[in-house]
């Protein structure tokens, strides 16, 4: 079955969910960028939503989403579960700065948020501490 683009919602009603508090989605697509990725991952995050899961916790791995469509990814899980996340763990994935004020604004009871440090934008001061250079 090909997929498309303009894909808003998974095609078959969503199970009950009620359970589910943690979601992984690791959308690695190989040596080739899968346009269709983010998407799916959207439509996948608001199947997900019409089942009415309380995350506390969820994992991304998106390294292959362009810096906006990962922005728009979050906003959508942060906007969906923003009064239950408490961990979020973002694993080889942009994760921009406005993205990271966004999950700040919003979730308001998260505890652990775990994002990936780019080596080469880490710097150490004369004082002896070590800075990321956004």
């Amino acid at each position: 079955m090909k997929e498309t683009a303009q894909s808003a919602e998974l095609p078959f009603p969503a199970p009950s969910l009620s359970n589910l508090r943690h979601l992984a989605l690791d959308a690695r697509t190989g040596l080739s960028a899968n346009p269709t990725t983010a998407p799916t991952l959207l439509s996948v995050l608001a199947s997900i939503k019409s089942s009415y899961p309380s995350l506390t916790s969820a994992a991304l791995r998106v390294p292959d989403l362009k810096p906006e469509a990962s922005h728009e990814l979050f906003v959508k899980l942060v906007t969906n579960h923003k009064t239950t996340l408490q961990r979020l763990f973002f694993v080889d994935t942009i994760v921009e700065i406005k993205s990271i004020a966004s999950i700040c604004e919003n979730c308001t009871k998260l505890e652990v948020l775990s994002l990936p440090l780019p080596m080469k934008e880490i710097v150490r001061a004369p004082s002896g501490m070590f800075y990321v250079l956004f």
